[in-house]
């Protein structure tokens, strides 16, 4: 297999999106080519998976070029090629999230599937990359389920937004929502639709964000009627000095509430605390979860790492014994003509101690001692 790769890691996105298909493209540049490829197109990655070798490297790079309207030397200049078992090993990595941007993340897989089924789908792919990609499949499964590099959270916006999931919350006000950590939680947050988001903003940037849906903008002034409404209330403002103090607090319902404060210095009244009912979690907080996660993922990292050698070498041995099987009856043949010890000398001589060893056990595990 021949894989060609434009990635975040060395072209930057008005770069990669020069070479992007659509999946009308994907259609076309496959029924041209006429050999089985397959395409992965997202992003923050296009890469273009051929059977066959280096000797399709030309055809594939000059219909690429083709079909995207872009000289060769911009093609050169930033595509990785990757052969054979190297070609294998990536498709696996990437599959599997060990060559994303966030390590280990689910989405790449749908985009890598659903590559590999249009592909399926409209055109006759041969064994080889058949085999290949839903092994790479497989394997990012089996990762998702044995490890937890997938479900492991090293970003402060995702840790908020997952203890905002768990919290069950209905109701959740951010104060700070259009400044850069506030409005990364927003996103996240917003991935739920079950969840009704307040944000804050001052009358004169009345016009801030008022494009996005999701959110219900309120004055900033009136934010304590809001407290008492939300189950959640996040902070992440620039302010010199508190958004929420305790004693403006004193109405506040008896209901579960969590407080957020991702703001340097401190946005939230750490008093708030000893409200009944009510819990306070600062920046502190999520910056060490995040450092703990982080520590979880590299260590989950290498786990992955050792599946995907397993699971690669599989592959390849299956490849190669698909490769020989029209060869079965002059093998046996060739055997037939040789004495059992020439061939058994000719083992111990071609084979390394730890691969002759295994042969032996086989042998002996089959009745032929």
């Amino acid at each position: 297999m021949l894989c060609l790769s434009i990635t975040y890691k060395m072209t930057p996105v008005e770069i990669r999106q020069k070479f992007a298909f659509s999946k009308e493209e994907i259609l076309d540049y496959i029924s041209e080519i006429n050999m089985p490829t397959v395409i992965v197109s997202t992003c923050n990655r296009v890469e273009i998976y051929v059977s066959g070798d280096m000797a399709n490297l030309n055809k594939v790079q000059d219909l690429w070029c083709k079909h995207k309207n872009i000289d060769k030397e911009l093609l050169l200049k930033h595509v990785n090629v990757f052969v054979g078992n190297g070609a294998i090993k990536h498709l696996y990595n990437v599959a599997c999230g060990m060559e994303s941007m966030i390590l280990g993340e689910d989405e790449i897989l749908g985009q890598v599937k659903d590559g590999y089924y249009l592909s399926h789908n409209n055109f006759e792919l041969d064994y080889e990359l058949n085999h290949i990609f839903l092994g790479a499949i497989t394997c990012a499964k089996k990762i998702k389920t044995d490890t937890l590099i997938s479900k492991t959270a090293v970003s402060v916006g995702t840790l908020v937004a997952n203890m905002v999931f768990d919290f069950n919350a209905e109701n959740v006000l951010i104060m700070g929502a259009t400044g850069v950590i506030g409005n990364i939680v927003l996103k996240n947050i917003s991935a739920n639709e079950n969840i009704n988001i307040y944000g804050t903003r001052r009358v004169h940037n009345a016009l801030t964000n008022s494009n996005n849906d999701r959110v219900k903008w309120v004055d900033f002034n009136n934010r304590y009627d809001y407290i008492n409404m939300a189950d959640v209330v996040i902070s992440a403002t620039a302010s010199p000095h508190y958004t929420v103090t305790k004693g403006q607090l004193k109405n506040l319902s008896n209901k579960e509430r969590l407080f957020i404060d991702l703001a340097v210095p401190f946005d939230i009244d750490k008093g708030i605390g000893e409200i009944e009912n009510t819990k306070v979690f600062d920046i502190d907080y999520f910056e060490e979860a995040a450092k703990e996660n982080n520590t979880i993922k590299l260590r989950e990292a290498d786990r992955a790492k050792v599946i995907i050698e397993h699971m690669v070498d599989d592959t390849k041995k299956n490849l190669f014994f698909h490769s020989i099987m029209g060869k079965m009856d002059s093998l046996k043949e060739n055997c037939e003509k040789h004495s059992f010890e020439q061939l058994f000398y000719n083992l111990r001589d071609g084979l390394n101690t730890e691969e002759f060893t295994k042969v032996v056990k086989i042998m002996e595990n089959m009745g032929c001692n």
